[in-house]
């Protein structure tokens, strides 16, 4: 682990319910906390990667969600209050506002090659993608979408593609979309390397004297996503999901299941949002049933 930075929500200060995470610099991250009942509470707080906070910026201007960085430096910010995303300084200091009228709870952000941002809107089920002027490209999914393209989608990210990567938490999956048809390229739900009816216990717990097919767990109960929430991208191409069992699960950039990211349940319990530089380091927010609230920094090549 290269930092963390830990704290009790209860004692009212710093960091307060870490909903996303993005990366400033080399050595910096931008990390959003919004707080529906006190609007002190709500602002983005900069890290640098040994876990000491440097600054707080946009105190009570904007209650965000999802926080992403421009190519020329600015942020761009969900806010659920106004519902619209919001596109502001380094400093904080409002630039302009997108999507009035047509989101309903703006959560997770991110800014493609083509310097277009990418958005989910969990109550209408949709991903948008907008130009840097607002202008709206284009709107995947509704809440009368027959086939439930996305229920509740949360974050998203893109890969060295600009394949837009989303997790689809009401239909427990990740899915990738294609940059430029916009169509489903595959979807992950499965961290199982068999068949999708049994997954074979690891070898160091399979008794070598009974045959194979009694060797097996329930798949429902131990390979399946649960209720995903933050991803990320990593160097290799890798995509990084972090679910509701504690987990981050890392998949090939085909969506095949690797293996989880922590072998140490304890690095990480309650991962929630996450972010990866081109240098392989990684940034992992938590908040546990105790209102305890983390931002955890590590290098995966270490």
């Amino acid at each position: 682990m290269l930092g963390k930075y830990e704290m009790h929500s209860s004692s009212g200060n710093d960091v307060w319910n870490p909903s996303s995470v993005s990366f400033l610099s080399n050595d910096s991250v931008i990390v959003a906390q919004h707080d529906n009942m006190e609007e002190k509470n709500n602002r983005l707080n900069v890290f640098d990667l040994n876990g000491s906070q440097k600054k707080s910026i946009a105190q009570g201007v904007v209650q965000p969600l999802g926080v992403a960085t421009t190519q020329t430096g600015h942020l761009v910010v969900t806010c659920c209050k106004s519902k619209r995303v919001k596109l502001m300084t380094s400093e904080g200091q409002l630039v302009s506002e997108i999507g009035k009228g047509q989101l309903g709870w703006p959560y997770g952000v991110v800014v493609n090659s083509r310097n277009q941002i990418i958005v989910t809107d969990v109550f209408n089920d949709t991903v948008s993608i907008y130009t840097m002027d607002g202008r709206k490209v284009k709107s995947l999914g509704s809440t009368a979408s027959p086939n439930c393209q996305f229920r509740n989608p949360y974050h998203v990210t893109v890969d060295s593609r600009d394949n837009i990567i989303v997790s689809d938490s009401g239909n427990n999956c990740v899915k990738v979309l294609d940059h430029s048809s916009f169509k489903t390229l595959f979807s992950i739900s499965s961290t199982q390397h068999c068949t999708p009816e049994f997954q074979f216990l690891p070898s160091k717990t399979r008794n070598s004297s009974v045959k194979s097919s009694h060797s097996f767990i329930n798949p429902s109960l131990f390979t399946r996503l649960r209720d995903p929430r933050g991803i990320a991208v990593d160097p290799s191409g890798n995509i990084l999901v972090a679910d509701g069992s504690g987990r981050i699960c890392v998949f090939d950039s085909n969506g095949l299941y690797v293996r989880n990211l922590f072998a140490d349940f304890e690095m990480v319990k309650f991962p929630e949002a996450l972010s990866c530089n081109p240098a392989g380091t990684f940034v992992v927010t938590e908040l546990n049933t105790n209102s305890v609230c983390a931002v955890k920094m590590f290098n995966l090549y270490a």
